[in-house]
């Protein structure tokens, strides 16, 4: 029997925090596309990091 992780039912602090623990620009940016929820939290982490690299973004 398979157990499904219910992250949708993740406090948005919670997830802030997570997140703040990716230091790519791009892969929270893509957090963000997920759904209203992420893209909430990507923006707190935001907020409480110190540093965000941008190394890997293409030039547009």
């Amino acid at each position: 029997m398979e157990v499904e992780a219910h992250i949708d039912q993740l406090p948005i602090d919670l997830l802030a925090h997570i997140f703040v623990l990716i230091t790519s620009f791009t892969d929270l940016a893509q957090a963000s596309s997920v759904c209203k929820k992420w893209k909430v939290a990507v923006k707190q982490s935001l907020a409480l990091r110190e540093n965000l690299s941008f190394a890997g973004m293409e030039d547009g």
